[in-house]
């Protein structure tokens, strides 16, 4: 990216957030001497000075090696972090790479000349959209972090500070006394709103809250999908997703189900006690489970006599009834589509779990666990394109008889089929389609199982890669955006789990990947496939599934 079009991409973000400040950087002057230069490391910076003596933007002349050697060393904590100075900018960028969707850096820069120029030559357009970057510019930046703190209830305030290397120790005694100032403030800025909220007006409106204090985007996809059917329903949905930094502090859920337009709330894997604290006035609650929540023992206690349970999966249902929870309460919600105007087509979408296959991502690094992994690799390999779940249990002896190794405990033993069913088999699974997928130069995209592919592509063709074949929400929604959807067989036979979803007259069978390049070829330029997109949005989109669970709960 050239350099007037990073400046120009990360202002246009930054003026979403923040007008004031985007406008003042926009008048800010280059230092006269300062030019755009070459770093010895491959990147672009500005430089200063002297061709004997140059002066470099942060101080360095090797910024992305400067970078990670900072970060390699630095804990960033599970919370949000303070830079004092933007220093060259890659260490921001590299920082934001390192650490969740959740975290937010704060970075506290008296100089508006060197915050032009790190947006000059690095693009952080994304963070600054999402507000995982947020710059203090000026000399009173503390001040204007506490304002900020105090303005918005729903970020955390920083606990760790990344030690630049020209902190003096008695600078860092400084910035450490600071930060805990800061903190009490917040804290105790934050205390009184939130007493206040407790006796919130009345609720006088007729919106459904939809709530997820989980960050995993399968869960955020579900809570867009949720609300998408209330408001196809005519009713109206607020949603309430712990997946960005504005999100992570209490405060933020306690402004949120204060809104007196809020008539009814969704729970997302969670109960009405779970919430009680954070919910000012009553509200009567459905919990919605996702597919892989896991039910405890105490959850029937936790949900009460009353409570309305929707779960994803009969799995679940089964599981909630095993648990005390009575059968009336519980309401039984599939995946669905949830629709979206697509604006490009592409060849093929490709769903995959994300995976891996090395041992040591699965906590694996015994000599005789990894020698099992290993021929467990070198059975599953070879059926690749036809492996299911079931195989897994054979292929797992075949591998202890042929690596010698027998695990006596039946604790340990189980352990390591899970994470080869759970791990190894799906990372093999995928790979195999992937490799010859690219051989034979199909245009694709590959998505992890619960993230979702791009909102405004549509595909001639979906594949989920999947060990049972069960569909998944970002399955159907490919499918209601018109993408054809191809399955594989086991032996001719399509996987039980697709039949309450389509008619086989609408799907396309497959068996190997070398079938399924010849399905994508054939499709790409054919006109987009109807009946299996008409079926989906006549019966399993969103809208469909909250007309059952809101007749049903009421």
């Amino acid at each position: 990216m050239r350099e007037s079009e990073s400046f120009e991409s990360n202002l246009a973000a930054l003026r979403r957030q923040d007008l004031a400040l985007a406008q003042l950087l926009e008048s800010v002057p280059l230092p006269p001497a300062a030019k755009p230069t070459p770093t010895r490391d491959g990147r672009i910076s500005f430089s200063w000075g002297t061709p004997d003596a140059p002066q470099w933007l942060g101080g360095t002349s090797v910024p992305s090696a400067r970078a990670r050697g900072l970060l390699d060393n630095f804990q960033a904590g599970s919370g949000n972090v303070l830079f004092i100075g933007i220093g060259a900018g890659t260490e921001a960028a590299e920082l934001l790479a390192r650490t969740p969707h959740t975290t937010a850096l704060f970075v506290i820069e008296p100089d508006p000349a060197a915050v032009v120029m790190v947006l000059r030559v690095v693009d952080l357009s994304a963070a600054l959209a999402a507000q995982r970057l947020v710059l203090m510019v000026g000399e009173d930046g503390w001040s204007r972090l506490q304002q900020f703190l105090t303005a918005n209830p729903g970020f955390l305030a920083p606990q760790r500070v990344l030690a630049w290397p020209w902190l003096t120790r008695d600078a860092q005694h400084d910035v450490a006394s600071r930060l805990t100032t800061l903190a009490a403030n917040i804290s105790a800025a934050r205390e009184t709103p939130a007493q206040r909220n407790t006796a919130s007006a009345p609720r006088t409106g007729q919106a459904i809250a939809i709530v997820s204090l989980s960050p995993d985007p399968q869960d955020s996809h579900l809570a867009a999908g949720i609300a998408w059917g209330v408001e196809q329903l005519a009713r109206s949905a607020k949603i309430f997703c712990a997946d960005a930094p504005a999100r992570m502090h209490p405060a933020a859920l306690t402004q949120f189900l204060s809104d007196p337009a809020l008539a009814e709330a969704i729970f997302l894997n969670a109960t009405a006690a779970d919430l009680a604290q954070f919910t000012p006035a009553p509200l009567p609650v459905r919990t919605w489970l996702t597919p892989n929540f896991p039910v405890a023992a105490d959850f029937a206690a936790r949900v009460g006599d009353h409570a309305s349970i929707i779960v994803s999966t009969s799995a679940q249902q089964d599981m909630l009834i095993s648990a005390g929870v009575s059968p009336r309460q519980i309401t039984l919600a599939p995946p669905a589509a949830h629709p979206t105007p697509t604006t490009r087509r592409k060849p093929l979408l490709v769903l995959a779990p994300n995976a891996d296959d090395r041992p040591e991502s699965s906590g694996l690094h015994l000599t005789t666990h990894l020698a099992l992994w290993n021929a467990a690799r070198q059975i599953i390999a070879q059926q690749a394109e036809q492996l299911w779940a079931d195989d897994i249990p054979a292929a797992f002896a075949q591998a202890e008889k042929n690596s010698s190794v027998r695990i006596s405990d039946p604790a340990v033993r189980q352990g390591l089929l899970d994470r080869v069913q759970n791990a190894l088999a799906p990372a093999i699974l995928r790979g195999a389609f992937v490799e010859i997928l690219r051989a034979a130069e199909i245009d694709f995209d590959l998505v992890p199982t619960g993230q979702l592919p791009g909102s405004t592509t549509a595909y001639a063709a979906v594949l989920q890669l999947s060990l049972a074949g069960e569909p998944t929400c970002e399955f159907l929604d490919a499918i209601a955006n018109g993408a054809q959807p191809t399955i594989r067989t086991r032996q001719g036979r399509l996987p039980p789990a697709i039949a309450p979803y389509l008619p086989t007259a609408c799907l396309t069978p497959i068996a190997s990947a070398d079938e399924l390049i010849a399905c994508v070829r054939r499709l790409a330029n054919a006109p987009t496939p109807a009946a299996a997109r008409d079926h989906i949005l006549k019966y399993h989109t969103w809208r469909e599934r909250l007309r059952d669970v809101l007749k049903k709960t009421a």
